[in-house]
């Protein structure tokens, strides 16, 4: 049985925006029990390099180390942007560069894409086990989601958001809301993003959350050496996730007590949480759109042949300079001449439904 299960499936229609692949990383669970899951903004950035403008977080592989070290991951649901249209999707607020259709994006996830996922895949409906991310206009719409639709996303994984779209709308739409009575919120940028600006106005919405009440529900991260890019998130996703999570894993190592100890020992996720442990159940839904060719490879997935999405869009403060076109790589087939032999290390399983033609230039 390979150590990590990926799906994609799509494109899906999403009324009023264009249509998406949905990317899933599955670890290896019993499917009986609901599953903790996260919602990430950006999806062709989170797992594999070549559907990213700059090299993906590989999150697929984040989540299965922290499995084994902490006896259980969440799901990872990777929703695509709209390319071209991406910050029209993730900026909330209208503004002299586009924005506004944020609502739109929340309305299909948590109307039709999530419920989906939550029958066919048994994912958690507490919100206190189900996080919304992304980072840059990815970070700023988690932040927005969580407060507009808290009874949906009780965890928030906010990387270098982009506070400053807007003017700082985001700032006085929080401060109107009632804090959300399951509220879990990861928030960080690094020092050399737009010369400081950025991390100044994580630590102002660090700050204002903490005057609120948020304590040990809130974690900043300043990360002074880092810059506004995909490697540097990429380095801080473990530690985001293992805070986000803390509340349904298990004991860190350190805090396990061996076989000598005088008290039980621990043994995977704590009471809280769903169980990793008993029968995995690895096979795909039933539907339409799961199914597909499967594939297995030591190496990711979407690293053999051609990506099938255009670069992704990253919503960095204007001094940034402005946006760098790139082509789409073109269609994607579902053909292979050979599949990869077979590894002693992690296999990969890709199920892929329909595979779109290129959509044209993306932007960044």
């Amino acid at each position: 049985m390979p150590d990590y299960i990926l799906h994609k499936i799509g494109p899906l229609d999403v009324p009023g925006l264009k249509s998406r692949f949905v990317r899933i990383y599955e670890p290896p669970r019993d499917r009986r029990v609901p599953h903790p899951v996260i919602y990430m903004f950006d999806g062709q950035n989170i797992f594999h390099d070549e559907p990213s403008f700059s090299g993906g977080w590989h999150l697929h592989r984040t989540a299965f180390s922290i499995q084994k070290k902490r006896g259980l991951a969440p799901i990872i649901i990777g929703v695509d942007h709209g390319n071209e249209a991406r910050l029209d999707e993730l900026a909330p607020f209208r503004f002299s560069k586009g924005g506004g259709k944020t609502d739109a994006l929340l309305d299909w996830m948590t109307g039709s894409l999530m419920p989906r996922l939550r029958g066919e895949l048994n994912l958690s409906s507490e919100p206190r086990n189900v996080g919304i991310g992304g980072s840059s206009l990815g970070g700023l719409a988690a932040l927005y989601a969580h407060f507009k639709r808290p009874e949906s996303f009780g965890l928030v994984l906010s990387m270098s958001p982009s506070l400053w779209v807007a003017n700082g709308a985001l700032f006085g739409f929080i401060a109107a809301q009632q804090k959300p009575w399951s509220s879990r919120i990861y928030l960080d940028a690094g020092g050399l993003e737009a010369n400081g600006s950025m991390l100044a106005a994580t630590k102002r919405m660090a700050a204002h959350f903490a005057e609120r009440g948020w304590g040990s529900e809130l974690k900043h991260v300043a990360a002074k050496q880092h810059t506004h890019s995909e490697f540097h998130w990429r380095k801080r996703a473990p530690a985001a996730l293992e805070y986000l999570y803390a509340n349904v894993m298990g004991p860190p190592p350190s805090t396990r007590r061996g076989p000598s100890s005088s008290g039980p020992r621990s043994r995977g996720p704590s009471s809280r949480g769903p169980s990793s442990r008993g029968p995995a159940s690895q096979g795909p839904p039933s539907g339409a759109d799961w199914q597909g060719r499967q594939f297995e490879g030591p190496d990711g997935p979407w690293s053999q042949g051609p990506a099938s999405q255009g670069p992704a869009s990253q919503g960095g403060p204007p001094s940034q300079g402005p946006a760098s076109q790139g082509p789409n790589s073109g269609p994607q087939s579902m053909d292979r001449a050979s599949l990869v032999p077979e590894s002693s290390g992690p296999q990969f399983v890709d199920r892929v439904s329909k595979i779109p033609e290129s959509s044209g230039p993306g932007s960044r």
